[in-house]
């Protein structure tokens, strides 16, 4: 058995070594000469998988360690007999962290009072959900649009587009489809960038092209503010589109240690099953333990106590000043200096991985930073 996986995908070797031999590769260079002998093919976000790729090999089955399917050819691999898997949710945690540390800094620096802030989650599954349950504990109204789901589960406790697009901040957590009735292709567009409240914060976490970038640069008026952490063509993003953002990030929303030995552990877990192997009980060595967080107390101010700690784990505004270096690179090195960045940013960890010392903070701001899943240092 030949497994071809993509390098950044931690732990392959120890949860899936005993299945056959494996090979690891640079994903986003793949091509069908490395397949040749491949039975199995795990990959990640920067790999297309479809045609081109697969025709010739005898690779039966495909997995993408990732919760969007947008990159891979889910027709030509079922009507080819090749079983596929993905990892749902893999990432959901991560990205509603990336986007309560926006929120929160954005509020900080308008002087916005958080519960009276109103967030417009488009796009209610793994991740918005996520995003919905992480904000609503800090007091954030949160607004809700999700066709397919109101279609299945009836309109009360979701409002339309148009509604959403009003909120004080609007964020995006739709797959790319490119056509059908649910199609989230540009569903950001001219006339609903010019539906967007004057002073709105939008925030795409999702994939790029939900966002249509060239009519966000001509319709967004100067008092609105962009935040973009998934581009379209990456990794050659619009470097004018850099230029405009308050917040840009290497599609690095949902790109921790956590979220990617997550996804491994699912795709193993499933790979396993179909092949008639028994899943295994987790031996992936444990990972070091962040170092504990201590927060910078505001006496009487509960926001910059809150985000002094959230920053320490997660800080997308220091991650911009690296991205904004994109500039300064030959248009023919930026797209290397991109996922060299993303890789760096991968060493990340989700909130669950460190420890606070909670005994500086009051009651309240210790039940506060708890919800946010933190831990308490002993």
């Amino acid at each position: 058995m030949h497994i071809v996986a993509d390098e950044n995908m931690p732990a392959v070797a120890e949860l899936c070594g005993d299945l056959g031999t494996i090979e690891l590769v640079d994903g986003r260079r793949l091509t069908l000469n490395q397949l040749r002998d491949a039975d199995i093919l795990l990959v990640r976000s920067v790999t297309p998988v479809n045609a081109s790729l697969l025709q010739h090999t005898r690779v039966r089955y495909v997995g993408t360690a990732t919760a969007g399917t947008d990159h891979i050819d889910i027709d030509y691999l079922t009507a080819h007999g090749i079983h596929f898997a993905s990892a749902p949710g893999c990432n959901a945690t991560a990205v509603a962290e990336y986007v309560t540390s926006c929120v929160l800094t954005h509020c900080l620096i308008t002087a916005r009072n958080t519960s009276a802030l109103t967030v417009g989650v488009i796009g209610c599954g793994h991740a918005g959900t996520a995003v919905i349950k992480m904000l609503s504990s800090l007091g954030i109204t949160c607004v809700l649009n999700d066709p397919p789901r109101a279609a299945r589960e009836g309109v009360a406790n979701f409002c339309s587009l148009q509604q959403a697009l009003m909120a004080d901040v609007v964020s995006l957590h739709v797959p790319l489809i490119r056509s059908g009735e649910w199609r989230t292709e540009q569903l950001i567009g001219p006339a609903e960038i010019a539906g967007l409240a004057a002073n709105a914060l939008v925030i795409n976490a999702a994939r790029g092209g939900v966002l249509d970038e060239d009519a966000w640069l001509l319709g967004a008026n100067p008092a609105q503010s962009l935040i973009l952490d998934c581009w379209v063509g990456e990794p050659k993003i619009n470097l004018t589109l850099l230029d405009r953002c308050w917040i840009a990030t290497p599609h690095i929303a949902g790109h921790t240690v956590d979220a990617r030995r997550r996804a491994t552990q699912m795709l193993a877990a499933d790979l396993r099953a179909f092949l008639g192997f028994p899943v295994v009980a987790d031996e992936v060595p444990r990972l070091d333990v962040p170092e504990v967080l201590k927060p910078r107390v505001t006496p009487g101010q509960s926001l910059p106590t809150v985000l002094s700690i959230i920053t320490q784990a997660c800080d997308p505004v220091a991650t911009t000043q690296t991205t904004r270096r994109l500039r300064e690179v030959e248009v023919a090195a930026a797209s290397g200096c991109f996922d060299e960045q993303r890789r760096q940013c991968g060493r990340r960890r989700e909130f669950s991985a460190y420890r606070v010392k909670m005994n500086e903070l009051d009651s309240p701001l210790q039940q506060t930073v708890a919800a946010l899943g933190f831990n308490a240092a002993e």
